[in-house]
Order: structure tokens, then C-alpha cells, then sequence
């Protein structure tokens, strides 16, 4: 594919207008004839990486900074390299996105969920989806690992150009408020984008909650997405709600919801709950715990209504889901409860020990959990006291320490803990096995923070570890007592 054919009106071509062979942002994997993008990050300058790129073969370079001229390669100004990434990719792999639908979940918690919950209700109505999202890219028989919640444009629309090859007609994804603030979404076009909450993370990136809103906000103009659906039941999301300039619903437990949730009753299995829209009420079922599941299956409900699903296979479609992979997944171990989810935010931990706090009754509620290291410091002391308050006892831990001492992350917990009911245990492993040790029948032991993960990220390796298998490990050892 020409040069000329990928770049944009507002980019200026230095050079002869070559063919280019594939894209790529790391000089490391660039290969004869491909096009480097030159990427400024916030700890590397993607400019230092030319001349590696051009010795693999690199025969173009896109960039947003000055350069001096290269001989013998073709260089592309552009106003933002990143976005021209995306731009770029999507033209390489011929706009996929063009033949889709597009659904794009955004929030602080409950993205994963809602994208499988979706995909269940168009299972169910015939229509084949595909769901791209932090447990990866997964549609019909195929599962693809991704490694994060939102692909980088060229592995993105790669993807893209798949699933449209395989038939795929309505696209689920999540979409980071990373990727937003980043551009990686540049060139995509939602038909309904989900908004499921806003609460506090990742203010190591973006310093603060004004900012953090402001990268999720980006995805409800009129340029990006068609339609929203936003659940109103936090203020930053009714902020956002309010301001929206595009068709929207609302939805959630607030009262001027345009579909609202009623009459949650819990089951042996799962929950059941009542939508009213208008004058309309339909009762639902889901075999998922959680008041916060709900909230979840609300985004869904729209969405399905939005794509003219039919409301039976809605129905059916939440009722047969099953629980979802790292989310609030639960296991006997020997009459103790165990739950393993991902919750690693305030908001998150706060939700899911709600739900467990009832799954519990009137038994103990122990509580698992550490925060990633080289991220977001102000949530761990706030985590630590959510816990505490909500949790009998607590066992604070490691959580992908990262380049981090794991002994500093968990001192910045339990600072904001002023209880006496926690221990600190650096070895996630051992704290897991003790905190199932000191259950009884009928207690409750969440696991939080690494859901499905099958690694524990120490000083840039990825170490080979899942919460599942220590469980299971345990589970074994009391069978051959």
C-alpha cells in the first residue's frame, strides 16, 4: 500500500511515496519495508529509536517533531503521531471497522462485565459479537491474548480486519481512559458508547479526577460515538450525562433514571431485579452476586435495546450468563466461601465487599488484597481503610509490585487503616493460605485485585502466578488430609 494512500491532508510527505509493508511503534520488531512510528512518551523519546528502526529495515518514519532529513527514507510530519497511528492502521487493514457495529465500554469498574454481558444477549438473538477487552479479544471459537484492556491501534485494527473476515457483525470493546487520552481510538466511530462509572484510579497518569473524567468524557462527543447509555448513579457520570450533546439514556438505581432497577432480591444462585422503563416492568435474572452487577446489567439492557434486540432474548440472554472470569468468581473451599475478583480501586473493593459482606451473613468477612505497585499512590491508604471498615480482618499483601518495594506499597495501605484487624504478608501466596486457614464453615474469603491474572509483574518480569491455582492447591491439600 502506497504512503500516500495512508497519511492524511494535513500530513506532509518528505521523500519518495514508497509501499509500505506494515506498521509498527517498536523499533525492535520493525521489519524491511515497514513504517516507524517515532512515539513521544512520558519516560522515553520515541525519536532515540530512528536509527534502530532504520537498521531493521524501517524504509519510512512517521513523526511529530522535528528531524533532520534521512537519507534514503521517507519521512511523514504530522500534527500527532499518535493519532496518526490509529488513521494509518485503520486505512493498512482496509477500515474494518466500516463493515461493523461498534459498542465501546468505558468506566472506571464494570467495563469487562457489561462487554461479556452484552455478548451473552447477542448470542442469544443470533448475532454474531466479538469482544475485545482486558481478558482479550474473543469471538466464535477463537481466543486472542491482548496483554491490555485496549490493543494499540495497529494490533487493534488487525483485529479488527479478522473478526470482519470472520463474519463478526457487532464489535464490544472496552475502551481505557488511556486509550482515550492517548488517541488509540482515532479513527474508530461508536454506535453506542457505555459510560458504567467514574471513581478514583489512575491518577498516578492522570493527577487528577477532573482530568481522569475529562479522557473518559472524550469518548461521548459527536465525532467519536452516536449514542449514549450512562449510568447516573455517581456525579462525575451525571456531570457527564448532563453535558451530553449526542442522543443518550440514562440508567441505574438513581430515580431519574430512564431505566431503573427495582426490587433486587438475592437467590440461592445469582440475583433477580426489576426494570421499569415508563410503564413497562420486567423482571430479570443473573447468576452474578452483586448490587454492582446490576448496575452492570442496566448498561446492558440499553445497549441490547438500542441494537432492537427482542426483550426475551435479553432475558435470556443475562439469565444464562455465566460468571465472568476473575469477577466475583466463587469457590467451596471446605464450606468456606472463597471470591476471587479484580477490584483494585476504592470503589471497586468497596462494591464487591458490600456484596460479600452479605454473602456472609452473619459469619466472618476476610479480606485479601494489595495494590499494583508504580501506580495511582493516593487510592492505597483510601483501599486500606474501605477494607478494614468493611472486612472482619485483613491480609495486605503484594499486587504486581512492579519496580516498587512491595513492603513500601503495603505500609502505604495500612496507613490509612486505624483498626487492629490486619496483618501484613508481602508473599500473596502465603497470605492467601492463611487467610483460608483462619475461616471457619460459612465464612468468607475475597481474594481482590488480580482476578484471572496469571502473573505477578515484579521489577518488569512477569512471574508466572494465579490466585486460582493457589486455591486450587489448597482445595487438593485438604483432599489428602
Amino acid at each position: 500500500m502506497k504512503l500516500s494512500s495512508l497519511i492524511s491532508a494535513e500530513d506532509k510527505l518528505i521523500g519518495p511515496d514508497l509501499d509500505v509493508l506494515g506498521l509498527c511503534h517498536n523499533s525492535k520488531k520493525v521489519k524491511s519495508g515497514y513504517a516507524f512510528f517515532a512515539l513521544s512518551g512520558y519516560t522515553q523519546d520515541g525519536k532515540q529509536y530512528i536509527a534502530e528502526a532504520i537498521k531493521n529495515g524501517a524504509s519510512a518514519v512517521i513523526t511529530d517533531q522535528e528531524i533532520n532529513k534521512i537519507d534514503g527514507v521517507s519521512v511523514v510530519k504530522t500534527p500527532n503521531a499518535r493519532s496518526a497511528m490509529a488513521q494509518m492502521a485503520s486505512k493498512f487493514y482496509g477500515t474494518p471497522q466500516s463493515s461493523m457495529k461498534f459498542v465501546m465500554i468505558t468506566g472506571t469498574n464494570g467495563k469487562t462485565t457489561t462487554t461479556y454481558m452484552i455478548k451473552s444477549i447477542l448470542d442469544n438473538a443470533g448475532i454474531k459479537a466479538g469482544i475485545i477487552g482486558t481478558n482479550g479479544a474473543f469471538w466464535g471459537e477463537k481466543l486472542i491474548e491482548t496483554g491490555m484492556t485496549t490493543p494499540d491501534p495497529i494490533e487493534l485494527f488487525s483485529l479488527l480486519e479478522t473478526m470482519r473476515n470472520d463474519g463478526v457483525q457487532v464489535v464490544v470493546m472496552e475502551a481505557s481512559a488511556h486509550a482515550l487520552a492517548l488517541n488509540k481510538l482515532d479513527g474508530l466511530y461508536s454506535d453506542i458508547s457505555v459510560l458504567t462509572n467514574i471513581t478514583e484510579d489512575h491518577l498516578d497518569f492522570f493527577k487528577t479526577m477532573e482530568e481522569y473524567s475529562k479522557a473518559k468524557f472524550k469518548l461521548f462527543n459527536k465525532d467519536q460515538s452516536k449514542t449514549a447509555v450512562v449510568c447516573i448513579d455517581d456525579l462525575f457520570s451525571q456531570k457527564l450525562f448532563n453535558s451530553l450533546k449526542i442522543p443518550a439514556i440514562s440508567c441505574g438505581f438513581n430515580k431519574s433514571s430512564n431505566i431503573k432497577a427495582e426490587l433486587v432480591a438475592n437467590n440461592i444462585i445469582g440475583q433477580s431485579f426489576c426494570v421499569s422503563t415508563g410503564s413497562n416492568i420486567r423482571e430479570y435474572h443473573l447468576q452474578l452476586d452483586g448490587e454492582f452487577n446490576i448496575k452492570n446489567a442496566l448498561c446492558a439492557i440499553c445497549v441490547a435495546k438500542l441494537l432492537k434486540v427482542k426483550e426475551e432474548d435479553i432475558i435470556n440472554g443475562l439469565a444464562s450468563l455465566s460468571p465472568v472470569p476473575g469477577r466475583f468468581n466463587r469457590i467451596n473451599v471446605n464450606g468456606i466461601k472463597v471470591v476471587i475478583d479484580f477490584a483494585h480501586t476504592p470503589d471497586g473493593v468497596l462494591n464487591v465487599l458490600n456484596a460479600g459482606e452479605k454473602l456472609a451473613g452473619k459469619n466472618k468477612l476476610i479480606a485479601v488484597f494489595g495494590c499494583g505497585g508504580n501506580r495511582d499512590k493516593q487510592k492505597r491508604p483510601i483501599m486500606g481503610e474501605i477494607a478494614s471498615s468493611k472486612a472482619n480482618f485483613c491480609y495486605i499483601t503484594s499486587d504486581n509490585p512492579r519496580s516498587e518495594n512491595p513492603s513500601d506499597i503495603i505500609e502505604d495501605i495500612a496507613s490509612g487503616i486505624n483498626n487492629n484487624n490486619y496483618v501484613k504478608m508481602e508473599d500473596r501466596a502465603a497470605a492467601i493460605r492463611a487467610a483460608i486457614n483462619s475461616a471457619s464453615d460459612g465464612d468468607v474469603v475475597m481474594i481482590l485485585g488480580k482476578g484471572c491474572e496469571n502473573y505477578m509483574e515484579i521489577n518488569g518480569i512477569k512471574h508466572p502466578y494465579s490466585d486460582y491455582s493457589v486455591v486450587q492447591q489448597i482445595i487438593e491439600e485438604n483432599k489428602n488430609k
